[in-house]
């Protein structure tokens, strides 16, 4: 049976979802594409629902996992089991998985290291996250509150032919400790400003995760990166966990471009202010 919302709307209402600027708190709701085609069977929409996303998941996988020793990376992994490690641009990259667990509920861990200092990364990484430009294929995001170390952004995520769009509106907060050195950006939903999904499209909820960049000498920063996401809908488990794993890795890798990006163009320049100081 096709996909349906968590109030048991399926996707059949027509029209093609609007463009316009969201803004706070009056946001516009997204509109439907046409529904599935009358006569399919639930096996074959299942099964076409399937491979697109098992399609998306692959194609967002990362390289295989090298031979290569992680490297120095952080060593408190209670709770999380290793699965993979690799070299990325010279830098160790470690994927865990949580020891047990939650079906539907995919979470994972990166950890890695950059090679700029703890405030470069969480300020880069901010700035990322409030770009309306720069955001993931199918992906759509507005600016609904702007602060110096805190953000409100909306995300509206256009998936496959069969299967309902996601939209979510995520808090991001900037915080750091003197004391440590620690710089640490979280993130969760926080749907309120939101009006009433439109029909068809499912509202993340129990979304969220972290960054925490750690100095690592002078001049390098150990960072973690935490993820999870309430997928909803009826996306087989094993789907939702591989295309999520491929999400992670896509937003630890565009960090580093960003990162490096960064670098070429302030080689000069000082370190950019720490928001709020």
């Amino acid at each position: 049976m096709a996909e349906t919302t968590r109030s048991g709307q399926g996707r059949t209402g027509p029209g093609q979802t609007p463009r316009e600027a969201v803004a706070a708190p009056s946001i516009p709701t997204a509109g439907r594409r046409a529904g599935s085609p009358r006569g399919a069977s639930s096996r074959g929409m299942l099964l076409v629902a399937g491979l697109a996303l098992a399609s998306l998941a692959i194609a967002a996988m990362p390289p295989a996992a090298s031979a290569e020793a992680p490297g120095s990376l952080p060593g408190a992994t209670a709770g999380w089991k290793l699965a993979s490690t690799h070299v990325e641009a010279g830098l160790p990259l470690a994927l865990y998985v949580e020891a047990e667990p939650r079906p539907g509920n995919p979470t994972f861990r990166i950890d890695t290291r950059f090679a700029v200092s703890p405030a470069v990364a969480a300020s880069t990484l901010m700035a990322q996250m409030v770009r309306e430009d720069d955001v993931p294929s199918g992906q759509r995001r507005r600016v609904l509150a702007r602060g110096e170390r805190e953000n409100l952004i909306h995300t509206f995520i256009d998936l496959p032919f069969l299967l309902a769009d996601r939209e979510i509106a995520l808090r991001i907060r900037h915080t750091d400790d003197p004391a440590t050195g620690i710089h640490r950006v979280d993130f969760a939903d926080d749907n309120a400003l939101l009006p009433p999904p439109a029909k068809g499209v499912l509202r993340l909820e129990n979304t969220g995760g972290y960054w925490e960049f750690r100095p690592a000498g002078s001049t390098e920063t150990e960072a973690t990166y935490v993820t999870r996401t309430d997928i909803g809908g009826s996306i087989p488990a094993s789907i939702g966990d591989r295309l999520m794993r491929g999400q992670a890795f896509d937003s630890v890798e565009r960090l580093r471009k960003a990162l490096d990006e960064r670098q070429r163009t302030h080689v000069a320049g000082a370190p950019p202010a720490v928001e709020g100081r």
